[in-house]
């Protein structure tokens, strides 16, 4: 089962706070094109969207079961 996570923001950049029991991949979309994956274990925080413009955007986030999001942060 996957689960996904769709947001609408206006920022450069995005993280998030994540953990997981074990290694799930996270697929990042943003503006309907696909960014690299990461992956995610630890609880920390994980930089998603390292770049960008400030401007409106819509990211959606795609991970098997198991992924724990806990907050996002913007800038």
């Amino acid at each position: 089962d996957k689960g996904k996570i769709t947001i609408s923001y206006s920022a450069k950049f995005v993280n998030i706070v994540a953990g997981a029991d074990k290694d799930v991949t996270m697929q990042i979309t943003r503006d309907n094109e696909k960014r690299e994956s990461i992956n995610i274990k630890d609880e920390q925080l994980y930089r998603v969207v390292p770049d960008g413009t400030y401007d409106g955007h819509l990211l959606v986030l795609e991970a098997e079961k198991g992924l724990r999001v806990y907050a996002f942060t913007f800038g």
